[in-house]
């Protein structure tokens, strides 16, 4: 035999609080939901191109910004920034992964080269890497462009003619 629940309980010091009971069922179920689609830019792609994830094994990630071709050797490379490519961690020689490791952790599977060089300081904030393990294309994702001349930005520029401007350094 059960016992009802009491409308109040005395606390102590006359205090009596009034007791509420809400009847349910308190059955198991499931809400079944889609899995989030992962955006193109941070999947794997072959041949690797300007504008997908890219980075260190021992950074985070971050993306390709052109395809650019050893003034040394002539061997194609790829160009981000230094925090992508090196990072505090990052040494040289280190391997390159796409998409980079915060993206898809499988660094093994998804290796694209090695750090080359990189820099960061007053000129600026830079890094290369060999493509070695997988095929390129040198046309920028979702804009179908490929880059031809080296450009150096001014405060204010507001299309891509503007940005593109000849400049006196020697390219990488």
């Amino acid at each position: 035999m059960s016992t009802p629940i009491p409308a109040l309980i005395d606390i102590g010091g006359g205090v009596k609080v009034p007791t509420d009971v809400v009847q349910r069922s308190y059955k198991p179920h499931f809400l079944l939901v889609a899995e989030a689609e992962t955006p193109d830019r941070q999947k794997r792609v072959d041949p690797v191109r300007p504008g997908v994830s890219v980075g260190n094994v021992k950074v985070s990630a971050g993306t390709i910004g052109c395809v650019v071709f050893d003034k040394n050797d002539g061997s194609s490379c790829l160009l981000s920034n230094w925090h992508v490519l090196n990072g505090r961690k990052g040494e040289l020689g280190d391997d390159v992964v796409q998409p980079g490791k915060a993206d898809d952790s499988r660094t093994a599977l998804n290796r694209l080269g090695t750090l080359k060089r990189s820099h960061l300081g007053l000129a600026g904030d830079c890094a290369v890497s060999s493509i070695t393990d997988r095929e390129f294309d040198t046309s920028v994702l979702d804009l179908g462009v490929t880059p031809t001349q080296l450009g150096e930005p001014q405060i204010d520029d507001k299309s891509s003619r503007a940005a593109v401007r000849p400049v006196s350094r020697t390219a990488w």
